[in-house]
């Protein structure tokens, strides 16, 4: 256990899961990710690529922008 300290913590599954749907909302409410990355200044771009472990936070503040609740979010997501 000494060296897992260190470890990043990943759960791929989760984070593809969570940047695939973030970009199925983003595409059908029409917008682009230039356009949301210039209203929210949240780069979606990397965070749709499902290669970074997004915040809390960060997920909040596009699911705020986009209108969706994390609870309506969450639904259908993927964990295991």
């Amino acid at each position: 256990m000494e060296g897992s300290r260190n470890r990043k913590r990943t759960n791929i599954l989760l984070t593809g899961s969570i940047a695939q749907k973030l970009k199925q909302i983003r595409q059908a409410k029409g917008l682009s990710q230039e356009f949301v990355y210039l209203e929210t200044e949240v780069h979606v771009g990397r965070v749709e690529s499902g290669k970074v472990n997004i915040s809390v936070v960060t997920l909040s503040i596009l699911c705020d922008y986009y209108g969706v609740t994390l609870e309506e979010f969450f639904r259908g997501i993927k964990t295991e």
